[in-house]
């Protein structure tokens, strides 16, 4: 097993007073244990924000939210386009949460550059509906507009840490007697999903082989070459060290970006990740062509992989924006939250109940009518 960075974490006060009550058993009804992906779950939604502090990285300070079963009425939809400075839409602040199907499994994601925390509310709303515990952090110095370039250039370094740092604290949350949220999440269940530079960190942190010796030679003999990419030489014993996480059991990796940069021509460096990954993308993204990015990455996986290809969809609709593709923005996101929650329920929750789902078959009637999809799977 690879060495995980040891860390310290510090709550703010006020919090640890709330997470001092103590937790609840389920109580009255039980919920349906399973809904199908394309309806919302049978569970409430909660969200509650919590400040960690990383002091072993210069008091690095981490805002993260978690959304989660409640007791609170179900959603049964809602607007989540242009609510991207919200942290809810559907979900209730602080509501007590359902531990009456606990423990539940655990997702953590990566947000694109310039996102933040809050911006993906469409999808971990829904996976919460469907009895997913969801964990986001602010990658501080990369999480609001202004930040969409962060001044310190080692920070796809500082991404890949926030999140093992992440999953390292916030399983105490679910682990300790004293915090309220005891066995609410399941440790050994984990998925990590990433949109944009968080789909790159995401790969990297699942397993995705860095290509080293690539773009070295590029950083130092091309000005233009992404220099975001070139600390992680100097660094490659400790990334090599610390990466992928084990903890990880799948990854779901959003419209990536400049992952020939990272994993080397052909996202060769794909071939190193062995857990189940889901790739998602769109054919008129901004920032790539999809066959260069999204299939060659997918063809490389070296272990059970899905394709989402959503025809006419761009990068924003991944987010909780207005899409700049001709797929209409709740097509896209509806279809983005089918295939998450069949992939991540697949891996971490019952294959029984959600394979189907993830079957050619099921591509077909979901695409009855649209023609604006395509699905892949291999190597089950």
């Amino acid at each position: 097993m690879k060495n995980i960075p040891s860390h310290k974490t510090f709550l703010f006060p006020i919090l640890l007073c709330f997470f001092l009550i103590p937790a609840c058993g389920g109580s009255g009804t039980k919920p349906p244990a399973f809904s199908p992906p394309d309806q919302w779950g049978s569970f409430g939604v909660g969200v509650r924000e919590f400040h960690l502090t990383d002091l072993d990285r210069s008091n690095r300070a981490i805002p993260t939210l978690i959304y989660y079963p409640a007791k609170s009425p179900p959603p049964t939809g809602g607007n989540y386009e242009g609510t991207i400075a919200l942290n809810r839409v559907n979900a209730v602040l602080d509501a007590e949460p359902d531990f009456s199907l606990a423990p539940y499994p655990l997702i953590f994601f990566s947000h694109g550059s310039g996102a933040g925390k809050q911006a993906y509310k469409y999808l971990l709303e829904y996976l919460a509906s469907h009895g997913f515990v969801c964990v986001i952090p602010d990658h501080t110095g990369n999480a609001t507009l202004g930040e969409y370039l962060p001044a310190d250039l080692s920070f796809s370094i500082t991404r890949y840490y926030d999140i093992s740092f992440v999953i390292t604290h916030a399983l105490e949350l679910f682990t300790c007697t004293c915090q309220g949220l005891y066995g609410l999440a399941d440790p050994d269940r984990i998925g990590l999903a990433g949109h944009s530079w968080g789909a790159n960190t995401a790969l990297a942190v699942g397993g995705a082989r860095h290509s080293y010796d690539y773009f070295h030679a590029r950083c130092l003999n091309d000005p233009g070459f992404d220099p975001y990419v070139c600390p992680l030489y100097d660094q490659r014993a400790s990334l090599d060290r610390d990466f992928p996480d084990p903890r990880v059991k799948a990854v779901a990796s959003f419209a990536h970006d400049g992952a020939q940069t990272y994993f080397g021509p052909d996202c060769a460096g794909a071939q190193a990740i062995t857990i189940p990954t889901l790739e998602a993308g769109g054919t008129m993204d901004m920032y790539f062509t999809f066959d260069n990015e999204i299939q060659k990455c997918y063809q490389n996986l070296g272990g059970p992989a899905y394709m989402l290809k959503l025809i006419g969809g761009g990068h924003m609709a991944f987010a909780d924006i207005g899409d700049e593709g001709t797929m209409p923005t709740g097509r896209m996101q509806d279809l983005i939250r089918r295939y998450t929650l069949a992939f991540f329920g697949y891996y971490l929750k019952d294959p029984n109940k959600y394979g189907s789902y993830l079957d050619p078959a099921q591509a077909a009637a979901w695409n009855d009518g649209f023609n604006d999809f395509e699905w892949g799977k291999k190597g089950e």
